[in-house]
C-alpha cells in the first residue's frame, strides 16, 4: 500500500489549509 501515505498526507495538508482559511471565510 503506498498509496496511502500520499493519501494521508493530502488530506492532513487539506485539513491545515481548511483551518487556515475557515477564519478568512
Amino acid at each position: 500500500m503506498v498509496v496511502v501515505a500520499p493519501l494521508q498526507q493530502l488530506v492532513f495538508y487539506a485539513a491545515r489549509a481548511l483551518q487556515l482559511v475557515n477564519p478568512l471565510l
